[in-house]
């Protein structure tokens, strides 16, 4: 069987028409989950004065609204601090831009909030996406504290939104 010209010429048409779409689909980035995922810190000041354990942050991102949970472990263990061995994330708010997210958490039975602050800032050296977290009371009774997280799962699943978890 022999092809003629004319099969190859609306193969190659239709091959170059899809390549474009192709690459417009891999090369756009989807704004609607920058925060999205499990994000563990990089380290850890087990020094803090305003949050007690080390904080690892669930959060999942729907257009540009994000809920979560934060959780927090004994250092250096896997175990959940008592009592407080999470907080949801309340009273988001997006500061100035996509990148920025203000929000606050309350441990269940605490009077005082704390207030967090995070920022996302990419590497183009490592191609990685770091999440810096300032946080401090909101009652003013403390200095500024900061971690940097590091993305370590980029969904959260159902066990992973619950407050106390299982």
């Amino acid at each position: 069987m022999t092809f003629g010209l004319r099969d190859f010429s609306s193969i190659s048409i239709a091959s170059s028409a899809a390549i474009p779409l192709v690459l417009l689909a891999v090369a756009c980035s989807n704004p609607n989950d920058l925060f999205s995922g499990l994000w563990e810190p990089v380290s850890y000041n087990a020094t803090s004065t305003i949050i007690d354990g080390v904080p690892t942050l669930a959060l999942g991102q729907y257009g540009r609204e994000v809920a979560g949970v934060v959780y927090f472990k004994v250092p250096g263990g896997s175990q959940f601090r008592q009592p407080c061995a999470c907080a949801y994330v309340d009273h988001l708010r997006y500061v100035g831009d996509d990148a920025t997210l203000d929000f606050e958490t309350r441990c269940e039975g605490h009077s005082v909030a704390t207030l967090w602050g995070l920022e996302l800032l990419d590497s183009p050296a490592t191609a990685e996406v770091t999440l810096i977290a300032r946080f401090k009371r909101a009652d003013a009774q403390s200095d500024l504290e900061e971690i940097t997280f590091r993305r370590v799962q980029s969904f959260v699943d159902d066990a992973q939104t619950r407050c106390p978890p299982n």
